[in-house]
């Protein structure tokens, strides 16, 4: 066992260190090359009443989220909608201070806290909510393909993410739809031997999940919380000068989307940076405006959000130190 865990973590420490390293290639790429004082005069011409506008509309999309994920937690308990919104900004917290995504284990961590539940009971609303997102963002890249030149390495990884949420939708309806078998007795002398493994809870917690019309209630907000951090990063994009409409704004921000749906480094920063460089010359934008904006959203976007996560994560009473320790 103490040989399994030294490996695991030097494989972890192995994703990191590769995750860091393609965040820097793609902050070097960005940049090189780039004179900075176009980017800078950019900058100080922001129309500060879009970007406030932006921020709003960006921290009202993951209060949306947490509406979502307390409609998906209602078979393992009632948790109110400000707690899950809590949950879900303690993990975003996570996310932009720590690699790899962390933040999906503090969020759950912090909401079986809240409804007093194991935190494998939390997990299948999770893996859920990742499937909603993904089968919106498919269809998101399928239609930015119809309007975009994408680039291979992006077609490619549109059509690895479209079989990979068709095989995902299709093992969820096989749970939802299967008859469970008959619950087995306790052993009379090893209770252990017939507890539910973790794999047996988590297919009991998609059956529970796929059988609520919340569900599906649900699966109509992840396509709200996209369009909501659309229109965000739509009108950074109207505040920074751009004069594109909403639908190619959107399709800027489904390329970041997609470039950034492997963990790197905290907070997406560089792959999110290359990604929204290559949205925007593919609109026809010069690559040193294009590099000034990928700085500009990111911020503008990013600093508000881990302010506000970071007071969330300080009142939901969690710490990186206790997570661990469970």
């Amino acid at each position: 066992m103490l040989n399994w865990l030294r490996r695991k973590a030097a494989r972890d420490r192995l994703h990191v260190t590769a995750g860091y390293l393609v965040a820097a290639a793609c902050l070097l790429w960005v940049f090189h090359d780039v004179d900075p004082r176009p980017m800078f005069e950019a900058a100080h011409r922001l129309d500060w009443r879009l970007v406030t506008l932006a921020i709003v509309v960006d921290l009202c999309a993951y209060f949306l989220q947490g509406l979502r994920w307390k409609l998906l937690l209602r078979p393992v308990g009632h948790i109110s909608w400000p707690h899950a919104a809590q949950a879900i900004y303690a993990g975003l917290f996570t996310n932009a201070v720590l690699p790899m995504r962390a933040g999906e284990v503090m969020r759950a961590y912090v909401a079986s806290r809240r409804l007093q539940a194991p935190v494998s009971a939390i997990f299948p609303s999770v893996v859920v909510e990742r499937l909603f997102d993904g089968a919106w963002l498919a269809a998101a890249v399928g239609l930015t393909a119809t309007a975009l030149p994408l680039p291979h390495a992006f077609r490619m990884a549109g059509d690895v993410l479209g079989v990979l949420i068709v095989g995902a939708a299709v093992l969820f309806l096989y749970e939802v739809l299967r008859e469970p078998p008959p619950p087995r007795p306790p052993h009379p002398h090893h209770p252990s031997l017939h507890a539910p493994h973790w794999l047996t809870r988590f297919r009991e917690g998609f059956q529970l999940i796929g059988r609520r019309r919340a569900t599906y209630l649900a699966l109509g907000i992840s396509l709200a919380v996209l369009v909501g951090q659309a229109l965000a990063f739509w009108l950074v994009m109207r505040g920074y000068g751009f004069e594109f409409g909403f639908l190619k704004g959107a399709a800027v921000l489904v390329l970041v989307t997609l470039g950034t749906t492997i963990p790197t480094a905290p907070a997406n920063i560089g792959t999110y940076q290359f990604a929204c460089v290559v949205g925007l010359t593919l609109l026809g934008v010069d690559k040193t405006q294009a590099s000034g904006f990928s700085l500009v959203v990111f911020v503008v976007l990013t600093i508000p959000l881990i302010a506000a996560s970071a007071v969330a994560f300080a009142g939901s009473g969690a710490s990186f130190a206790s997570i661990k320790r469970s």
